[in-house]
């Protein structure tokens, strides 16, 4: 399994996080609700933003992302706070925004959810 590549800036703060909710409800005529979990493991979410990302680090992160095909393969992250380590795929293909010239060239903003496997 791969790694998530080491860049040479961290995320922005906050990080997103989010637990999926694996509830079932089914809402009956009589008023009654009935749920049930459609699963019992609860995956974790997590919203990752890089601004002002050098290029050399958005070029890295691209090829990761042709390592990993996009949200095909799963990789190992850790999480830059609490550096638990999570295995985890790309939910879509991160996309980058260019930003100002920073004198050696382009920086890139980018933002991207990495779902639990």
């Amino acid at each position: 399994m791969a790694d998530y590549p080491t860049l040479t800036v961290l995320p922005s703060v906050p990080i997103k996080e989010a637990t999926e909710d694996p509830v079932i409800k089914s809402d009956f005529e009589a008023g009654y609700v009935h749920t049930r979990a459609r699963y019992t493991r609860f995956r974790h979410q997590f919203t990752i933003k890089y601004d002002n990302m050098p290029n050399a680090d958005k070029v890295t992160l691209d090829a990761f992302c042709d390592t990993v095909h996009s949200s095909v393969t799963s990789f190992a992250w850790t999480h830059p706070l609490t550096s638990t380590v999570y295995t985890v795929r790309f939910d879509k293909r991160p996309q980058f925004e260019s930003g100002e010239y920073d004198g050696t060239g382009y920086v890139w903003n980018t933002e991207f959810t990495l779902v639990e496997v």
